[in-house]
């Protein structure tokens, strides 16, 4: 019987189908390298190996392994994620169970070779994928990470390859996913972490399935916008996890946290509330950004998140039903008027944050206040080939390349639309395109066309002002008629390329284009000889103010028509276009006298209500970054006293809810903190700046 029990332990506890492949996909391999030569120095040994575990002690630690393989693997050091203890355990049983018994080899610890393993005798991967039901793939991911999972399928389909025993699954863009035999969907092992790697795994298991036949079940309905009340308990819950990240997202950025945020986003519950969805897998983001200390991690970026995704749940319980505060899943096409005429505006290239790039064409509807464009894209990690510089050109939109329609009239036939503007690519519809440059006459009479620098500064405080709406929707682009420009100059804190535009009452402002995009940055300031009356441009927000940046030029002299910028400078610019235009700049300079004051400098903000919602904001993100009970008297205090001058200030209801925070218990000061940080967000973005100049020099264009 004993003998019998032992080899049912062993078969248990096999972990033969862990290669080092599949340890270097859950860790890394040179944590794999560091186990192996601590078990070629004699550091490793098994303690006990019976009874459904084995413990096992390398180099000072103890390590237990159970059935449930790194899942259930206990480690008596300090690490947080695996540890090299626990490889070095795993490697050690792995030589073990392929020892023939008796051998020296299954009873102690020496080096091991580093080959790929052979197919795990008693199981197939395969098999055990295919064989799943419905119900045990809910039971293992839960229905909101299937759905999500499904999502991610459709997005692509992944490479499925076997490596050995195990069956390796790799989306684009993504890391490779093992589906290892005998140890389920839980023993799957891959690079990514927390909420991202269920997903990432559901979609694998989800991928094999449909590749031999098995289609997903289908996700159940969402919920009905417009009629479906909010679920409390689910508010209370969100309510509860952005108090506990303001806890700990600028400080620890706990992976519980993560998961929890994650979790919400995709469940259920959160189907019928797609802008509340949307903020909590953004904050998911943000705090895995900070615990893998991600440079690109804003921490007054995410308090600012923090407190708007309170602000929605907050007013959510007030307002179940406001189409606006529930958001919608996606925007729907509907017919718009026959023959629809369209005014080209250029093309731009653009790539978002998290990696999706394309080309848009921008139009304006001829005898209306509107805007329409058509884009060529691809989501983050889909087909690698894609180039939006060359499909822009190349790839027939109605029958021609976007390049041709975005200097042109078009007029379309059966087109549709979204409520945002946005074109369908349907087959259907039918265009004829004619050669029609813009004229300024006709320009000066949209609605949306400024020579004045303060009515753009109206028009943006309008088009962005705070609210609760879903984010992500894209701004029109604004049309400017500018009175004369200055000469290029290089914001070296910024890396941008900024030029100074002036309107008709001499005020300046700067459009301003990143570095990086060399190209554009280099046809702008080429374009810029040829006297351009009209600058087309896309509005954003940047900090405590607005960004400008062009993308197309309307020229007098020179070729008429609109210049995209992205299609008119030099292929690469580069380093090189950078050091000429700090040459240029330096021979402005010396020719002015050698004062490097003469370049034109951003004007700075200095009223006394900026000073007081920048300290304040400051104050509550150093709060928020102590993290845990976030206990700081001199602190509350220095609260206290912004309070009162907030109050003489005139803004007594930011004052209130200061002084609340100061004097808050430890239990409410998260929702006290997210209270004060969405009104400080909502001042400034009622008194949010454009990027004007002050000037120093004369030489204008």
């Amino acid at each position: 019987m004993g003998r019998r029990g032992d080899r049912m332990t062993r078969a248990a506890l096999d972990l033969s189908m862990f290669d080092d492949d599949a340890l270097e996909a859950a860790s890394s391999k040179g944590l794999v390298r560091r186990a192996k030569r601590d078990i070629e120095a004699g550091l490793v040994a098994i303690e006990r190996h019976g009874d459904g575990e084995a413990v096992v002690t390398a180099d000072g630690a103890s390590v237990t392994l159970t059935r449930d393989a790194l899942k259930g693997a206990r480690c008596s050091c300090s690490a947080r994620a695996l540890c090299r203890h626990v490889l070095a355990a795993v490697l050690v049983l792995r030589q073990a169970a392929a020892a023939p018994p008796g051998s020296p080899a299954s009873d102690a610890a020496t080096p091991l070779p580093s080959g790929e393993g052979e197919p795990h005798p008693n199981t197939d991967a395969l098999t055990e994928i295919l064989g799943l039901s419905e119900a045990a793939l809910r039971k293992a991911f839960g229905k909101a990470t299937l759905r999500a999972a499904a999502e991610r399928l459709r997005e692509g389909a992944p490479q499925i390859a076997r490596d050995a025993a195990a069956i390796v699954v790799t989306f684009a863009g993504g890391p490779p996913v093992r589906y290892l035999p005998g140890l389920g969907p839980a023993g799957m092992v891959s690079k990514a972490k927390g909420a991202a790697a269920k997903v990432l795994h559901a979609a694998a298991v989800l991928a094999i399935r449909e590749a031999h036949g098995i289609a997903a079940a289908e996700p159940d309905p969402p919920l009905d916008n417009a009629t479906t009340g909010v679920d409390g308990a689910f508010l209370d819950a969100v309510r509860d996890v952005l108090a506990e990240a303001t806890r700990s997202a600028l400080s620890s950025a706990s992976e519980v946290v993560e998961e929890r945020l994650f979790d919400l986003a995709i469940s259920s519950r959160a189907d019928a509330l797609p802008n509340l969805s949307a903020r909590l897998r953004r904050l998911a983001k943000d705090v895995r950004a900070k615990r893998e200390h991600n440079p690109a991690f804003d921490g007054a970026q995410t308090l600012a998140a923090l407190a708007r995704a309170f602000a929605l749940t907050e007013a959510l319980r007030a307002a179940a039903t406001d189409p606006i505060l529930r958001g919608q899943v996606r925007e729907d096409y509907a017919p718009l008027p026959a023959e629809l005429r369209l005014i080209g505006c250029g093309v731009e290239v653009w790539r978002s944050p998290a990696g999706a790039r394309g080309a848009t064409a921008h139009f304006r509807a001829a005898g209306a206040p509107s805007w329409y464009s058509v884009s060529l894209a691809r989501a983050a990690g889909q087909d690698p080939s894609f180039d939006p510089s060359i499909a822009a050109r190349r790839e027939a939109v109605w029958g021609s390349p976007l390049t041709a329609l975005a200097d042109a009239e078009v007029v379309l036939d059966h087109a549709q639309g979204s409520p945002s503007g946005r074109l369908s690519l349907a087959r259907e519809v039918r265009a004829t395109v004619a050669k029609r440059p813009l004229a300024r006459a006709d320009v000066e009479r949209w609605p949306d066309a400024f020579a004045d620098w303060n009515d753009l500064h109206r028009t943006l405080l309008a088009r962005f002002s705070p609210e609760l709406r879903a984010e992500g929707k894209s701004s029109p682009p604004v049309a400017l008629l500018p009175g004369s420009f200055g000469p290029p100059l290089l914001d070296e804190m910024s890396q941008r390329l900024v030029v100074p535009a002036r309107d008709r009452n001499g005020m300046l402002l700067a459009l301003s284009v990143p570095a990086a995009h060399e190209r554009r940055a280099g046809a702008l300031e080429t374009v810029l000889r040829d006297r351009p009356w009209l600058v087309l441009a896309t509005a954003s927000i940047a900090e405590d103010s607005f960004a400008i940046a062009p993308f197309a030029l309307a020229c007098i002299n020179g070729e008429p028509g609109v210049r995209s910028l992205d299609f008119t400078g030099p292929a690469k610019g580069g380093t090189g276009f950078l050091a000429a235009l700090r040459e240029r700049a330096a021979a402005l300079r010396a020719r002015m006298g050698g004062r490097r004051d003469s370049d034109p400098t951003y004007r700075t903000d200095d009223r006394l209500t900026a000073r007081l919602l920048a300290r304040v904001a400051d104050e509550v993100l150093a709060l928020a970054e102590l993290g845990g009970r976030m206990i700081d008297a001199a602190r509350l205090e220095r609260l206290d006293v912004v309070a009162r001058r907030l109050d003489d200030a005139g803004l007594a209801p930011l004052a209130r809810l200061v002084e609340r925070l100061a004097r808050s218990t430890e239990s409410l000061r998260p929702h006290h903190m997210l209270a004060v940080m969405h009104a400080v967000a909502t001042l400034q973005a009622l008194s949010r700046s454009l990027p004007l100049l002050v000037a120093r020099e004369r030489l204008w264009i």
